[in-house]
């Protein structure tokens, strides 16, 4: 069954292993009332929406999850040791998706960001993560590269849907094709 909680966090400091699982589709939405760290593991058919106005969800753990990711406020932070598993669908609405490795996201996820209401991808310096499409504002982009900055060696620069010096590579996108008789 889906449910919402509070907080998502490591409870305990001993060890042990943590693990947040649903054999049938099912979410998991957690709105944050604090800033918090969850180590254990997201795995199974869950889907993971995050909505923590003014806090961070930091994720931990090497998950295997294959849901949906939606963040709509706040920022979900994907640790360098972490990932949002095989997630095909991820929604940014509002807050920010914050990536520190180029493994965070599945290569063949498609990548929605809302325009307006902060939605924004930060991605850590030097890195590009890579993703099989992008939509910015509900319109499918180009494949290509893009990030915040020049210094993220994007070939398109688009500071209002990301940020950091990072850069997010696209696999696939519309081409326009040219036929000359």
């Amino acid at each position: 069954n889906s449910q919402t909680v509070g907080q998502l966090k490591r409870g305990t400091t001993g060890a042990g292993t943590r693990i947040v699982t649903s054999a049938a589709p099912a979410t998991l939405t957690v709105n944050g009332t604090a800033s918090t760290t969850y180590d254990g593991l997201l795995t199974g058919a869950l889907g993971l929406t995050y909505n923590g106005p003014a806090y961070t969800l930091t994720l931990a753990g090497a998950n295997t999850y294959s849901g949906a990711t939606t963040i709509s406020g706040g920022t979900l932070d994907i640790s360098s040791s972490s990932s949002l598993g095989s997630s095909s669908v991820i929604t940014v609405t509002g807050g920010t998706l914050s990536l520190k490795t180029q493994t965070g996201v599945a290569d063949s996820a498609s990548l929605r960001i809302a325009d307006g209401g902060g939605a924004k991808v930060n991605m850590n310096s030097g890195m590009t993560e890579t993703v099989g499409t992008l939509y910015l504002g509900g319109r499918r982009q180009r494949r290509g590269t893009y990030g915040a900055t020049a210094e993220s060696g994007a070939t398109t620069v688009d500071a209002v849907h990301f940020s950091g010096t990072g850069a997010i590579r696209v696999l696939y996108g519309p081409e326009s094709v040219i036929m000359v008789r």
